[in-house]
């Protein structure tokens, strides 16, 4: 016999969940994170904020990855952030594991 994952666990085929990580630099994640939450087309379901380091969770069916390109050339490109990692979680819990 087959089991099945639960349902709130994993999501959809056509449904991604990207965990993004910006380290920031001293003074910035005011900034930065009002900044993310300014823009337009992002279906965050968290944000982590530590000293130095915003983690965010981000879903959307289908245009995902297009808005994390978006997201990831925002940032990339903001003078307060130092670095952006981002990866392809499967399910929302394993986006609140730490980044390798």
């Amino acid at each position: 016999m087959k089991t099945r994952p639960s349902q709130a666990s994993v999501a959809p085929p056509n449904f991604h969940f990207f965990r993004v990580s910006l380290r920031l630099r001293t003074g910035w994640s005011d900034t930065v994170e009002a900044r993310i939450r300014r823009a337009r087309g992002l279906h965050l379901r968290f944000m982590h904020r530590r000293e130095q380091a915003i983690v965010l969770g981000i879903d959307a069916p289908g245009e995902g990855r297009r808005e994390l390109a978006r997201l990831v050339r925002l940032m990339s490109c903001h003078p307060g952030v130092r670095a952006v990692r981002w990866e392809v979680v499967p399910t929302t819990a394993d986006a609140f594991e730490p980044l390798a």
